[in-house]
């Protein structure tokens, strides 16, 4: 797979969109500007965050031989992509959980011959779609027909990437780390962790949430441009709510 199809498969996937932001510099209908990686770059790179775009981003890298560490500030790997076992008889969601496009994408970004990957779906193709206006809801049934998106069927997105991607560079993963400075005034970039450990790099890959930037949870040094903080403070996330209901009896089948 080309670097730029690995690019689009990420973007259609929705899993890194601050990663994919460093690499392409316009889009213009299909047309992506994507520039060539320096292959032959010998420096380090580190990568702050382990979420979806982190993971993502430390899986190329990996692919491409370059030297790198990725630095998580929580427990565990993934971010928002979250995995709860102990709720049914089956992995469920916490986070993330649809394909935005064909199954096949995933073997795409696995893009390893030497790799198995048996993933089974489920496509989800509502018949009714239900518009609230202004406080009025309204049954539509216009989209069903163009419609579907695709669930991972017997694992889920954290468990695709602690199968298949995570594999490859755990011994590169450092949890538990927050980042509270990045200092780029020198020739190598130092980043200051919340206990105190410094890191050095030659260069480095942001993948936090843009509620972490926005918070000002890190500190640049020198600031980042006002352009820059502008375009970052101008980015609405809003906030997401999933209810998980247990019944004592079974009424589907």
């Amino acid at each position: 797979m080309t670097r730029e199809a690995f690019i689009k498969n990420s973007l259609a996937l929705g899993i890194g969109l601050p990663f994919l932001s460093t690499l392409f510099t316009s889009c213009e209908g299909e047309t992506l500007a994507v520039p060539e990686f320096q292959t032959d770059f010998s420096g380090k790179v580190i990568i702050v965050g382990a979420g979806a775009a982190g993971m993502a981003a430390a899986y190329l890298l990996q692919r491409y031989g370059i030297d790198f560490q990725i630095i998580e500030a929580s427990s565990d790997f993934g971010g928002r992509v979250k995995r709860a076992d102990d709720f049914a008889d089956f992995p469920i969601d916490l986070g993330a959980e649809w394909i935005h496009a064909s199954p096949s994408v995933l073997a795409e970004i696995i893009d390893n011959p030497d790799v198995s990957a048996s993933i089974d779906f489920v496509t989800y193709n509502p018949q009714t779609f239900r518009i609230s206006d202004d406080g009025t809801l309204t049954q539509q049934n216009f989209a069903s027909n163009f419609y579907s998106e695709i669930k991972l069927k017997d694992t889920t997105w954290y468990g695709f990437f602690e199968q298949y991607i995570v594999p490859s560079f755990r011994d590169k993963l450092i949890l538990n780390t927050p980042i509270m400075s990045i200092d780029y005034t020198a020739e190598k970039v130092q980043l200051t962790a919340q206990n105190g450990a410094v890191f050095e790099a030659d260069k480095v890959l942001l993948t936090a949430p843009i509620k972490v930037l926005q918070a000002n949870d890190i500190e640049f040094v020198p600031s980042l441009p006002t352009e820059k903080l502008a375009t970052i403070n101008s980015i609405f996330m809003g906030d997401g709510l999933k209810a998980f209901i247990e019944f004592k009896e079974r009424f589907l089948s």
